[in-house]
């Protein structure tokens, strides 16, 4: 009987490959739904590749983050095939918290046609709003 932490990993694992899969158009073209877990290569491809990215700079030691991600993951189900939601865990993508000036986190930028479009740092009341109503205007 496989234990249940191998079993997680290997889950884990499978959707790791299956978002590699889509960043790489083996899911015909699709745009990513729910949150991709990124590396520096990964984030410059999607950057890239799609109009409305929104970028989550996080670690696993931060607490504001853990309360922001719940945001994050239920605002990719909304916008899902409108706009790419991306996490960028700081710890293993230094290169690029430090190319995108990231400070603080939890930090998320919304960038547009490759751009930084707006940032917000902090998990503060209201957020949530903020985002979708900023991902909705520009995913019209």
């Amino acid at each position: 009987m496989i234990e249940d932490k191998t079993l997680d990993f290997l889950i884990r694992k499978k959707v790791i490959e299956l978002h590699k899969s889509l960043l790489k158009g083996g899911g015909g073209g699709k745009m990513p739904t729910g949150v991709v877990e990124v590396d520096s290569e990964e984030f410059r491809e999607i950057l890239s590749k799609y109009r409305v990215v929104v970028a989550d700079f996080w670690a696993e030691w931060c607490m504001p983050c853990r309360i922001v991600s719940p945001i994050i993951e239920k605002l990719a189900r909304k916008y899902a095939g409108r706009a790419v939601f991306v996490k960028v865990n700081v710890d293993y993508n230094q290169d690029l918290a430090a190319e995108n000036g990231i400070l603080s986190i939890p930090t998320i930028i919304i960038y547009v046609d490759g751009r930084e479009y707006e940032r917000f740092i902090g998990a503060f009341p209201g957020l949530e709003k903020k985002l979708s109503l900023l991902i909705e205007q520009l995913s019209s």
